[in-house]
């Protein structure tokens, strides 16, 4: 029988093409946001039917080999992971994908793509940066005059501090920055120890329900002075340290050989204690972190 036959063809229902996944995935979400169930109306751009009445599941619809496009690996991971990549990181990771793809010669099987973008993105380990101890805490160097005898102070609109042990290529740094939230006061911090980055985006959303929910946050950032982006994904039950683990996943993203890297800074490669408290944060910065405290 050709793969191709209808109802009965191994790839009758499976889609290769960017554009096709792209829609697939869309029609899909819409389906899911709508509350559709099996019984309810069908329409999904590119499925005439639904694959379920011809005995296939929804896993085995979209196929990503070198020539698919940011959709079918978005698609894998959502099913697989359940992270909802935003658009950029789509791109970046579809990217990666093509790829493998093409070293290999053939298409990707979900195993392959989840635990590559696991890979890229540090989910397991991340070799280069790793949060140890840390502390977030307002800035009451600047805090205004006493509150009224009985009162307590209020420090919501104060900027706030990072004091932290950050393990950079094997090595403890004790680390201190300031900024407007943790975000930011953690990029503040790590330019003691040369590495400058410069936020340019960030989502967040819940990973599953109840009390086991976790945050997935995506942070994309550049290397101060230069165009290169890259992205960074933390998944924590804490949402402040999901943050603070996507920012540093960003930083492992820089490769060490790449112009405007970060690099460590020569002086502070004793390990010895980093204090950042004059440099200035970029205003996206604390832009996207009013933005984080709003969701």
């Amino acid at each position: 029988m050709h793969p191709r036959a209808p109802y009965g063809g191994s790839l009758v229902v499976c889609a290769f093409s960017g554009s096709h996944q792209d829609a697939i995935k869309k029609g899909f979400q819409v389906r899911d946001k709508e509350g559709k169930e099996y019984d309810d109306y069908w329409q999904i751009p590119y499925l005439p039917l639904d694959p379920k009445d011809i005995g296939r599941d929804y896993q085995a619809v979209i196929r990503v080999n070198s020539q698919s496009g940011k959709g079918g690996s978005a698609w894998i991971i959502q099913q697989h992971l359940h992270l909802d990549l935003p658009r950029g990181l789509q791109v970046a990771f579809a990217k990666v994908v093509q790829d493998m793809a093409e070293k290999k010669g053939r298409e990707l099987l979900p195993t392959e793509i989840t635990d590559l973008f696991r890979q890229t993105y540090f989910l397991t380990q991340n070799a280069r940066f790793n949060i140890v101890d840390y502390n977030i805490s307002p800035d009451r160097s600047s805090s205004p005059a006493p509150p009224e005898p009985g009162k307590t102070q209020d420090t919501t609109s104060l900027r706030r501090v990072f004091e932290g042990v950050v393990s950079i290529d094997g090595v403890e740094y004790k680390l201190r920055g300031r900024g407007n939230g943790p975000i930011s006061s953690l990029a503040n911090a790590l330019r003691t120890v040369g590495i400058d980055l410069d936020v340019q985006d960030y989502k967040e959303h819940a990973v599953g329900r109840g009390r086991d929910v976790k945050a997935a946050t995506y942070i994309e950032c550049t290397a101060a002075g230069t165009k290169q982006k890259v992205w960074g994904v933390g998944i924590h039950e804490d949402v402040v340290q999901s943050s603070l683990v996507a920012l540093l996943s960003a930083a492992s993203n820089f490769s060490p050989s790449r112009q405007g890297s970060p690099v460590i800074s020569k002086a502070t490669v004793d390990g010895s204690n980093g204090v950042a408290n004059g440099a200035k944060v970029p205003d996206i910065i604390n832009v996207l972190e009013a933005k984080a405290d709003e969701i």
